[in-house]
């Protein structure tokens, strides 16, 4: 655990956001002693919070040593995602040259012998990961749990970047000792989506009033952005089930953005609308009984939204619905058709047949019904009306989920009893030895 010198080790930690800020500062004063952090912002709007908890950090200023790394490397370097959403590859080998000798200019000066870092997609956290890689440190990827109260930290990476994916693949899950008592409690607070027991809402009680307002301002702005395309051309976008939908097939949207999407969608990519497209076609040919409900993502950008009106235009018998909450769209649906959400963890735990397009931890054949090409579309939605998988198979790879790869901890609840699940593995991974490729979400799609 100590590093040379019988120090305490560092922990990098690079360019949070003021939502994760909180739970990664109360997590090192909770580890105080035994671990030690260092910031890395590139985000001025995260400095009050940092210096209202007496945080000190580290800001990319002045001129570091030169980056030895090829155009080609470092291409690599910042991610399928990054290169996949950049406006030109010479603009981003601009901003990202700069910023990659500064973060590995961090990790030598500060001595730091891990990097923790938050999903592994964006720029400063991809090129984190790879300086890491090269300096032969740590990296710690983290992210937020499939099950309620739970969250990733590992160091492989993230959803199908886990370490534990090949051992799942295997079947390792099968007859695996778990906590019966806690996974039952999980799986009913999922399915009635009820808050986290003993949870501390995150909150910034320090941001400056300007900030609140601004917020604030955007919040007003997005309900009369929702309004002004409500009443604009193209499909209609309900907010609940109508009551005549009938049985339905369940296609839940990832955000457009999602690296998810990026990395570990081989078929589809980010393009969900034709993912929609060929679920309906395929749909009315294989279940003419079910319709096709289309949940949007909370998250969504509104320009995005006006995307999926005229997607809805163009298929009429198609329910595109927004608000209503997803754990009740699963409870009615007769299947749930995905790329590689989380809502397909979700929907095996309200015993539901699931078809994944992309890759996963969970989109192996043992649990789900895997779709490479379009080809196999139809047989998979043929295959959901009859039992396929063991649903003891189910409820190990649960168990599994919810005792050995996920962390019964959250960065939502900053509870002593979180925190000190989630310092417990942290602690654990600090003391295994540096490995790995530099991707922290896993193969390249």
């Amino acid at each position: 655990m100590r590093s040379a010198g019988g120090r305490a080790p560092r922990v990098g930690v690079v360019d949070l956001v003021n939502v994760e800020l909180p739970f990664v500062l109360a997590l090192a004063g909770r580890l105080r002693g035994r671990v030690e952090f260092a910031f890395l912002q590139t985000r001025t709007d995260t400095h009050a919070l940092l210096r209202a908890h007496g945080a000190s950090w580290h800001t990319p200023a002045g001129t570091a040593p030169a980056l030895d790394w090829s155009d080609d490397e470092l291409l690599e370097a910042c991610g399928a995602h990054e290169r996949q959403w950049a406006k030109s590859l010479p603009a981003l080998l601009a901003t990202a040259r700069p910023l990659a000798a500064q973060l590995q200019d961090f990790l030598i000066r500060q001595r730091i012998d891990a990097v923790l870092i938050w999903n592994g997609a964006p720029l400063a956290r991809a090129l984190a990961a790879h300086a890491a890689a090269r300096l032969g440190l740590r990296r710690l990827y983290c992210e937020n749990g499939y099950l309620p109260g739970t969250m990733q930290l590992d160091a492989g990476g993230v959803n199908g970047g886990s370490s534990h994916a090949a051992a799942i693949a295997a079947g390792a899950y099968r007859g695996c000792a778990y906590d019966a008592e806690a996974l039952d409690d999980a799986l009913a607070r999922l399915r009635s989506g009820a808050a986290l027991a003993g949870a501390v809402p995150l909150r910034d009680p320090v941001a400056p009033l300007a900030q609140r307002l601004r917020r604030e301002a955007a919040r007003l702005f997005t309900a009369r952005a929702w309004r002004w395309l409500s009443a604009g051309g193209g499909g209609r976008i309900h907010d609940r089930l109508p009551a005549d939908t009938g049985r339905y097939a369940l296609l839940p949207l990832q955000v457009v953005r999602d690296s998810q999407l990026s990395v570990h969608s081989p078929l589809f990519g980010a393009d969900l609308a034709r993912c929609v497209a060929a679920t309906d076609v395929a749909l009315r040919r294989a279940r003419p009984e079910l319709r096709l409900v289309v949940k949007l993502h909370p998250k969504e950008r509104l320009h995005e939204n006006r995307i999926w009106r005229r997607l809805a235009a163009r298929f009429p018998d198609a329910i595109f619905v927004r608000r209503q909450p997803i754990r009740e769209l699963l409870d009615g649906c007769e299947l749930v058709v995905t790329i590689n959400s989380t809502v397909g963890v979700e929907a095996l735990a309200f015993g539901k047949p699931v078809v994944a397009f992309g890759r996963n931890f969970y989109t192996v054949p043992a649990l789900v019904h895997p779709v490479a090409e379009l080809a196999e579309l139809e047989p998979a939605l043929r295959a959901c009306a009859r039992p396929a998988h063991d649903a003891r198979d189910i409820r190990d790879f649960l168990g599994y989920l919810h005792q050995h790869l996920l962390v019964r901890g959250s960065y939502l609840d900053l509870s002593p009893r979180s925190l000190d699940a989630i310092g417990a593995r942290l602690l654990e991974l600090l003391d295994r030895p540096a490995a790995g490729a530099p991707d922290g979400n896993g193969p390249r799609a």
